[in-house]
Parts: C-alpha cells; sequence; structure tokens
C-alpha cells in the first residue's frame, strides 16, 4: 500500500500474501499502515492497519520474536524540515536531531535516509554533512531544491545550488553502498501530466545525470 495520491509507491498486496502463506503456521504475522493511506488487507495476519503510531511500531519491531531478515530503519528527515507543521511538532529537521538518533539506539540497524533536497533547505553544506553523517547514510535521495524550508522550490540536478558532485565525491569517501534514486524530479515543459513529481522524462534526465555524477568520481 502506500499514500492515497501517490500510488506509483503503491506495493502489490498479493507479494505479501505469498510470503505470509509460505510461513502458515511457523511465523505470526502483523499488519500495520497509517490511518487514511492505501494498505489491502491481508490473511491469516494480526491486522493494526491504523491502530499503531509510530512509536509503538518501534515498538513491535523491537520486541518481535521472529523475523525473516535484517531490518534497517532509515529515518527520512521532515520533509519541509520545519519545527511544527498543521500543528504537529516535528524533531527530524536538523543535523543534530540525527545525530541524536543515532545515538539513542546505536546499531547499524538504526540509520539515515540521506535527502540531499530536505538537507538543502535546512541550510547546510551538503557535502560536509555526509561527512558528519558518515557511516550512519544507508539510503539516499539524490536531488536538489533551492530556498529555505518556508519557501523553496525543487529543481533540476544541474540547476540548483547544491555542489552535487562534490555530495557523490563525499558520499564515495564515507564508504556509501546502498540505494540511491532521484524520489521526486521537476516536470519538463510539455510533458503529459502524470503522478506529481514521477513524470517519466524529469526521471529519465535524473537518473542519466546521477549515472555521470558515478561515472565522474569513480577513482582511478
Amino acid at each position: 500500500g502506500g499514500k492515497r495520491d501517490y500510488t506509483i509507491k503503491w506495493w502489490d498486496s498479493r507479494r505479501y500474501q505469498e510470503v505470509v502463506d509460505h510461513f502458515r503456521g511457523k511465523l505470526l504475522f502483523v499488519q500495520v499502515g497509517e490511518k487514511g493511506h492505501v494498505h489491502e488487507g491481508l490473511k491469516g495476519v494480526i491486522d493494526l492497519r491504523g491502530k499503531t503510531d509510530l512509536r509503538q511500531l518501534v515498538r513491535l519491531m523491537y520486541h518481535a520474536q521472529g523475523a525473516l531478515c535484517g531490518v534497517t530503519m532509515a529515518m527520512h528527515p521532515d520533509d519541509p524540515p520545519l519545527p511544527s507543521f498543521m500543528g504537529k511538532a516535528r524533531i527530524m529537521n536538523s543535523v543534530e536531531g540525527f545525530e541524536r538518533l543515532v545515538r539513542l539506539v546505536p546499531s547499524e540497524r538504526n540509520a539515515i535516509c540521506f535527502c540531499l533536497g530536505t538537507f538543502a533547505t535546512m541550510g547546510v553544506d551538503i557535502p560536509a554533512t555526509i561527512r558528519r553523517l558518515g557511516r550512519h547514510i544507508r539510503y539516499v535521495h539524490f536531488r536538489d531544491a533551492k530556498g529555505t524550508a518556508e519557501d523553496f522550490v525543487e529543481t533540476f540536478h544541474d540547476n540548483g545550488p547544491t555542489d552535487m558532485a562534490g555530495a557523490m565525491r563525499a558520499l564515495r569517501e564515507v564508504g556509501f553502498a546502498g540505494p540511491m534514486r532521484p524520489d521526486h524530479v521537476p516536470q519538463l515543459a510539455g510533458e503529459e501530466d502524470g503522478e506529481p513529481g514521477y513524470t517519466m522524462l524529469g526521471r529519465l534526465f535524473a537518473f542519466g545525470y546521477i549515472r555521470g555524477l558515478l561515472h565522474a568520481t569513480q577513482p582511478r
């Protein structure tokens, strides 16, 4: 499932059901999901959809007696990185907040999703921040944005304030070897309407730019 207005991020519930069926009688699964999002019900599980907050989810995972594989939690910064949004307090809006996060539970499974665009709207130096958070970065959203947390615009990779080549070099320096994606991108002029932030031509440009930086920064 996923957010109701972003179908491109939905997961096929049939794949989950196959896993549940395969381990029936050996593992008991718990299904969770935020209320208001799209999460098709699974059979043979404890249904807690819309009944758990983030703290309760972490507690469930911590006390789980069985797991198919090691699960790494990679925290994405609040987007936009404001101290409050729509009347709700937010805490993952600064580099110091992420340093506190990894100190609270010093484990390789407690990691960071480094979203360049969101960190850029915090007003920080991106390559320096990558080196600062270093080994805790396990997932990267490689995109850019200009402005502040209160007023920003997402940019193409070659048209924003961030030294993207410097960011890629910093990721190599800290030994990052995890997944990387452009996440969402601006829409090109003349491109057909689609899911906002996920239209094809902008994503093709983004992937090409990322591949070019990977080649250009490769150690010689």
